[in-house]
């Protein structure tokens, strides 16, 4: 997902991005530019995925909002907020599948692809 000021995008990719496989795929490839103040995040799906008590999932459109409202924030920090809204979503620190996350954010004011 790419948090920009005027809102979420979804950057639709499936495969293993975050993984190390050991045998070939050829993945599709996109370039996107950052400008200054946006915030990407490349995460696995455990985090969309994790279920609280009524086995509701955290979900797509609530990890979209919660990036909308904390891409001010350094990735450190939208990655602390992401984490304590998974975990009272949850309602609990453990979960049954990973919840790995990468974010990164543009601060340089020259053009950047990704």
């Amino acid at each position: 997902m790419l948090a920009k000021e005027s809102g979420v995008i979804e950057i639709n990719q499936i495969g293993y991005p975050l993984g190390v496989i050991t045998r070939k795929f050829i993945y599709k490839t996109e370039q996107i530019q950052l400008a200054p103040g946006d915030a990407l995040i490349i995460y696995s799906d455990g985090i969309v995925e994790a279920l609280n008590e009524k086995k509701e999932m955290f979900s797509f459109g609530r990890l979209g909002k919660l990036l909308q409202l904390t891409r001010h924030l350094t990735p450190a920090e939208i990655g602390n907020e992401i984490l304590r809204d998974l975990r009272k979503h949850h309602n609990s620190s453990e979960f049954e599948d990973d919840v790995t996350m990468i974010i990164l954010k543009r601060k340089a004011t020259s053009p950047c692809l990704a």
